[in-house]
């Protein structure tokens, strides 16, 4: 639809932006729209790209959803076994399709600059600033220096400002 392609846009215009927050009401197609900007970023060679969803559920979704409509290699992990079969953990010449819960446990992760994060249900992630939210953090520091693309469809409920955390990178005194 019209509106997806002019959200994907958006999310790509600045190439001086640290990342963007798509708000769109359930279902009206933010993973479409995340993944027309994860589409555009791989075949401009950006190739390092976690996406982490909050569930198994949602997790099963998205692979439906890149195997039926988009022609980019992805790789599920969500678990030690697959990152075992995998080879070399989350460094993959495939977009990283995982959980928070196992993204945010795994160090691995942590450990490499990734072109491209994004985070399904963002909201959860919004008390990222509180001391002991560690999965949140955890995810706030794998996305680093990346450009990250959160998905929310709940933004009336949270305080836009709690997304913008996991965007910002703050400056140590």
């Amino acid at each position: 639809y019209p509106y997806q392609v002019a959200a994907a846009l958006f999310a790509t215009r600045s190439p001086y932006s640290k990342g963007v927050v798509l708000m769109d009401e359930s279902g009206l197609g933010k993973s479409t729209e995340a993944m027309l900007v994860v589409t555009q970023k791989w075949y401009e060679g950006k190739n390092r790209i976690l996406i982490a969803v909050p569930n198994a559920d949602l997790l099963v979704q998205w692979e439906k959803m890149i195997e039926n409509k988009y022609s980019i290699p992805f790789v599920k992990i969500t678990s030690n076994q697959e990152l075992e079969n995998a080879g070399n953990t989350f460094e993959q010449e495939a977009v990283v399709l995982t959980t928070f819960e196992f993204a945010s446990q795994c160090d691995k992760a942590s450990k490499l600059i990734w072109d491209l994060t994004v985070f399904e249900e963002a909201s959860l992630l919004s008390s990222v600033h509180k001391e002991d939210n560690k999965q949140a953090r955890a995810l706030k520091r794998i996305a680093e220096d990346s450009f990250k693309l959160l998905l929310t469809g709940t933004p009336i409920e949270k305080n836009i400002l709690d997304n913008n955390n996991i965007i910002s990178k703050r400056r140590k005194p």
